[in-house]
């Protein structure tokens, strides 16, 4: 576990393909409290799941190139196993009963495009450090 001056870092994982995302994410979570990780594929995503534990996993959904249902169940999967909470992001409208799948595997879902203050706030609520508690508008 990492530490800094007395505190216990928080390790944030981030999978998208797209570096705009990976970037602004990164951007708005990093401080001296939050390790970043970032990867842009699915298969650097699991390396990185079985090699470190993680407080936080960011992922698109629509990078898993699996239909979503199965890419939902293997996200509660990772949750229960590997990392403390999940952010599931996806570009097209979530259906009712993939929002329900989400909250019965405990994920946050998230639609694109992304409003980094949601992911501010869910991490405000899961005690994950952010850099400054007011975005600009």
């Amino acid at each position: 576990m990492s530490h800094n001056g007395g505190h216990v870092v928080k390790k944030i994982l981030i999978a998208d393909f797209e570096e705009k995302t990976l970037a602004s994410l990164s951007y708005a979570l990093q401080n001296n409290e939050v390790e970043i990780t970032t990867c842009n594929d699915f298969e650097q995503a699991a390396d990185a799941l079985v090699t470190n534990c993680y407080d936080l996993f960011i992922t698109d959904i629509g990078m898993q190139g699996a239909r979503v249902f199965k890419s939902l169940e293997l996200l509660g999967f990772i949750k229960r196993h590997f990392c403390t909470e999940v952010i599931v992001i996806s570009g097209y409208n979530w259906r009712e009963s993939e929002k329900e799948l989400c909250r019965l595997n405990g994920l946050y879902f998230l639609n694109e495009p992304l409003d980094i203050k949601e992911v501010l706030k869910i991490c405000e609520g899961i005690k994950i450090p952010i850099k400054n508690k007011k975005m600009s508008p």
